[in-house]
């Protein structure tokens, strides 16, 4: 029971880990309860991170002066 909860922890973890580099929770945590958290965690860090969207702030909000 206790090896079932501390997969589900971890899984859910990879899921949040996921979603902190771009990609969906539900896939990292997917791939994570299905594989193993260990196999999530490695597909999660080897897969490059999303680029940041290139919204730039308006330039009256970064003039000074």
């Amino acid at each position: 029971m206790g090896l079932l909860i501390g997969w589900t922890v971890l899984s859910i973890a990879i899921g949040f880990l996921a979603r902190a580099r771009g990609d969906s929770f539900f896939v990292g945590f997917l791939s994570a309860l299905v594989l193993s958290p260990l196999v999530g965690f490695a597909l999660i860090m080897l897969k490059l991170p999303r680029p940041q969207s290139s919204r730039r702030a308006p330039a009256s909000l970064t003039a000074r002066g």
